[in-house]
């Protein structure tokens, strides 16, 4: 079951959205883009930082692993959680999970993949202004919160 900040997490990220969406029509489209771009740069360190306590919750009910600081550690420098990253993480507790999760998003959830990529590659974007015109939508907003949900709850499927 999901730790309860990850669930506090998903319900502010998602009235941000309900709120944004309830005001397009008064707001000119720059903000909203702006608006967008903060909710962006928000989903992805959510998922980063959700992610990290999944783990780390793994490593404190999995008596007499002995992974408690190298896994703390480990997650300390876990950063833009591309699918990759999120394997490579997943291979260190359990290789058939990350294996599952792996085919999983190859074959039937390619998607969620994809979105993962845009999501990290778009907050990036972001954050160092590598795009002037990084033109985010409420759409592909509400595209990177499914997919943000959807990995964090399957992670949490595999892990704990």
């Amino acid at each position: 079951m999901l730790p309860r900040s990850v669930h506090a997490d998903m319900a502010s990220i998602e009235s941000q959205i309900e709120s944004l969406k309830a005001q397009t029509g008064s707001l000119e489209a720059n903000v909203i883009n702006m608006v967008c771009q903060h909710i962006v740069v928000v989903i992805a360190g959510r998922l980063e930082q959700g992610l990290k306590e999944l783990f780390l919750e793994h490593v404190r009910t999995s008596k007499g692993t002995g992974l408690d600081r190298a896994v703390t550690r480990l997650c300390g420098s876990f950063q833009n959680p591309k699918p990759e990253k999120i394997f490579e993480l997943i291979d260190l507790f359990d290789r058939t999970a990350s294996q599952a999760l792996r085919e999983e998003w190859s074959q039937e959830s390619e998607e969620v993949s994809q979105t993962l990529k845009a999501l990290i590659t778009t907050r990036i974007n972001i954050a160092h202004q590598k795009n002037r015109s990084n033109n985010v939508t409420i759409e592909s907003v509400q595209s990177f919160y499914s997919a943000y949900r959807t990995t964090l709850r399957r992670v949490d499927e595999l892990v704990n």
